[in-house]
C-alpha cells in the first residue's frame, strides 16, 4: 500500500502519504453505517482499517444470513448496499 501512495503523492512524506490514503479508503466505503463504524475504531493505519472494515462485513454477512434464516428483515448494512 506504501508505494501505492509514493505513487499517488510523491511529494508527501510518509505520514502524509498515510493519512491520505486512510481518508481516501473511508470516503470511498459506499455504506454509511459501515464507514462510521471503521472511522470511529480509532485506528489510523490502513492496514488496521481495512481488516476492521473487513471483519465488520463478515459479521453482517453472517448476521444477515442467520436473520434470513429466521425469516427476519434485512439489516442495515445489506439494506443500504443493496438499496
Amino acid at each position: 500500500m506504501q508505494k501505492l501512495a509514493e505513487m499517488a503523492w510523491p511529494p508527501l512524506d510518509p505520514l502524509a502519504q498515510e493519512e491520505m490514503v486512510t481518508d481516501q479508503f473511508l470516503t470511498e466505503l459506499d455504506n454509511h453505517e459501515l464507514r462510521v463504524q471503521v472511522a470511529t475504531t480509532g485506528a489510523r493505519k490502513i492496514e488496521d482499517l481495512m481488516g476492521i472494515a473487513h471483519s465488520l462485513e463478515a459479521v453482517e454477512t453472517k448476521e444477515t444470513s442467520r436473520r434470513a434464516r429466521q425469516g427476519h428483515p434485512q439489516t442495515r448494512f445489506t439494506e443500504e448496499s443493496e438499496g
